[in-house]
């Protein structure tokens, strides 16, 4: 058997056995060569960062397509993760969070396989598995809840600093009337297609995009322009506005399934362009998220689980934050033990990259200053002399 066919061969089983895995709520899961993160939820809601990866291993060339756009969506993939703390935060439960890890120009987590990977067979795999880890979600989220929301975030580079919400129509098919935008015509075009027609109130496609209660209009009530909203309820002519691309039209509900999709485009200025601006956003669309699938989706979001990383035999709580750490974390228990623990921080090849040990006194939180460490996520455990508090959990160093 030759190398190349060796090689190969590890490949397809790595596939097969990723879609084979069963995924544990709160544990953190990679694809081949780590490309693809999965963070596995208990939530709802997925959110699919696939332009904000760093990663450019040489053993993929650049892509060079005629059409191949390789610039990456900045500040995206800090922005998922930020979202997943909000959302932790907010409902008490996990999202789903699928990062692409790759940059742009080694993979376009946002097309078809021919334009995503152009040719090269490491990143046709890698496309496979972020396609593999989204139904996996989507998968958990049919048997938990029977339907749920998919958010894929990116980021524009627009003069217009606002939010832009896809649905899949484009922006002269928005500038028409609510009555012609909720027709079967058009209705039967949207990514939210399974939401306008099995929604809490009986909302019409126009009023799920742009009404009260619109995902656009519920952000910009809290301070972050959008369009489609009841404030803004299309882009103008002569407007630059993206409306959703191919993992909107793909996970989305137009064609099938009942998890829906929309695309959030986000604006530099105010959303990613600073820690606290992200933080900020994060918090809302949190907000807005749990306000939205309570009025369409469900009759209550109490969904009766947690986030807080808990040891099987000691059932023991503990949090982390910041999430993401800059120079410094701090480790608060849900409980009142002090004595000597260790704090380990190993990066995702199982690599101790950080470790020291600190006296904790009775319901007193750890603080601990890090070394200088590359941006990234890592695992975090913290141990004594009897249990294991915190088996894995992620922290992400920004």
């Amino acid at each position: 058997m030759t190398k190349t066919l060796c090689a190969w061969t590890i490949i397809c089983f790595c596939t097969l056995k990723l879609c084979a895995q069963t995924y544990q709520a709160g544990n953190v899961y990679v694809g081949t060569k780590n490309y693809i993160e999965y963070d596995a939820g208990n939530l709802p809601i997925i959110i699919t960062a696939p332009h904000g990866g760093y990663l450019e291993p040489l053993t993929i060339p650049d892509r060079t397509c005629a059409d191949c756009t390789t610039i990456m969506d900045a500040n995206t993939q800090e922005l998922a993760r930020q979202i997943d703390t909000a959302l932790r935060q907010e409902f008490g439960c996990i999202p789903h969070i699928i990062i692409n890890r790759l940059h742009r120009k080694k993979l376009d987590a946002n097309r078809d396989m021919v334009e995503a990977a152009d040719g090269s067979a490491e990143a046709e795999v890698a496309w496979r598995e972020w396609h593999q880890f989204i139904h996996a979600a989507k998968k958990d989220m049919v048997q938990r809840y029977g339907r749920g929301l998919l958010i894929d975030l990116h980021g524009h580079g627009h003069t217009v600093q606002r939010l832009e919400v896809g649905y899949l129509l484009d922006d002269p098919e928005l500038r028409l009337s609510d009555s012609l935008l909720s027709t079967p015509s058009y209705r039967n075009r949207l990514s939210i297609k399974n939401l306008v027609l099995h929604n809490n109130n009986g909302f019409n496609a126009a009023q799920l995009m742009r009404g009260s209660f619109a995902l656009g209009t519920l952000l910009a009530t809290n301070g972050f322009p959008a369009v489609p909203s009841q404030q803004d309820v299309a882009p103008l002519v002569g407007e630059s506005y993206f409306n959703g691309g191919y993992n909107t039209l793909r996970h989305g509900s137009r064609d099938s399934t009942t998890i829906d999709a929309i695309q959030i485009e986000c604006n530099y200025t105010g959303v990613r362009n600073t820690y606290a601006n992200r933080k900020r956003f994060a918090t809302e669309l949190a907000a807005a998220l749990k306000v939205y699938l309570g009025k369409h989706y469900f009759a209550s979001t109490n969904f009766g689980c947690r986030t807080a990383t808990v040891d099987k035999n000691e059932g023991i709580g503990i949090s982390v934050y910041p999430n993401p750490v800059h120079q410094s974390m701090t480790i608060q228990f849900e409980d009142s033990m002090d004595g000597v623990f260790t704090v380990t921080l190993y990066n995702l090849q199982g690599q101790i990259v950080y470790q020291d040990s600190m006296d904790r006194q009775v319901a007193m939180p750890i603080r601990t200053n890090l070394p200088p460490l590359s941006k990234g996520l890592y695992l975090l455990s913290l141990t004594n002399k009897k249990h294991t508090l915190i088996k894995q959990t992620k922290v992400f160093i920004e």
